[in-house]
């Protein structure tokens, strides 16, 4: 996903605390019914996915995203 194009729903963002974000180095992207679509350097981590879905009740879709990007994007939103 490319980070620096994506504008994120505030509401989007408020459902996943900073430190779940920071500690997993993930972006929440989108929210569409029962479903969160979810940025992340290793969309193979399934803790992570785990967690999120746990937490937010939503069924996670990772999208890749590079390091970099997701710690601008975690500075830039939280």
């Amino acid at each position: 996903a490319d980070l620096d194009r994506v504008i994120v729903d505030p509401k989007t963002l408020a459902l996943i605390p900073k430190e779940l974000v920071e500690r997993h180095r993930l972006i929440p992207l989108k929210k569409q019914d029962n479903t969160l679509w979810l940025a992340r350097s290793n969309p193979a981590d399934k803790g992570a996915i785990e967690e999120v879905s746990s937490l937010t009740q939503c069924r996670v879709i990772p999208v890749v995203a590079v390091p970099g990007a997701i710690d601008e994007a975690i500075a830039k939103f939280y």
